[in-house]
């Protein structure tokens, strides 16, 4: 990200230690469903949620050596676990880990963007009440949330390629 671009959330969210913190909440997830099919005892989870942290500084190092993000995670949660952590991550992947982060990072990051779509939005209402907000609609995923970039804009335009809709500023 360039600093300079960037709002403290964004910076914030998009952080090493934000990211880490995610990919935690993940493997505990992962966890307590291995306890609900009797895989691993609730004993486990508890200890393991009472004794699982993580370090920037020190997964940094760890990657160093390993050259694995992931491993390197996990070896550092494993420093602080102990014997319990060889239920971490047990039938996972990295990707598991990476694309389920990355998702709820871009969930949390969308939330975020409508919050401050909505209050740029209601400033100008206020302030310009001649400015409009216009959606402009590139992909399927537009198309499946298009009620609510309806519902949240003054007007869309749609745009495929090099094909668009030209609208006249007043």
């Amino acid at each position: 990200m360039i600093a300079r671009y960037t709002t403290p959330f964004m910076r914030t969210l998009w952080s090493d230690d934000t990211k880490f913190a995610k990919w935690l909440v993940i493997e505990i997830a992962v966890l307590e469903g291995w306890v609900k099919t009797g895989a691993v005892k609730k004993s486990v989870l508890a200890r393991v949620k009472k004794k699982a942290r993580f370090t920037v500084k020190r997964i940094e190092l760890i990657e160093k050596k390993v050259k694995h993000d992931v491993i390197a995670f996990l070896t550092n949660v494993a420093e602080h676990v102990g014997k319990d952590a060889r239920f971490i991550h047990m039938g996972m992947t990295s990707s598991d880990v990476l694309d389920t982060a990355f998702a709820l990072l871009l969930i949390d990051a969308g939330k975020k963007l409508l919050e401050d779509l909505k209050l740029l939005k209601s400033i100008l209402k206020t302030r310009h009440p001649q400015c409009k907000v216009f959606a402009k609609v590139e992909s399927k995923t537009a198309l499946k949330n298009l009620e609510g970039i309806i519902e949240e804009s003054d007007g869309i335009i749609i745009a495929r390629g090099d094909l668009g809709i030209c609208i006249p500023i007043y």
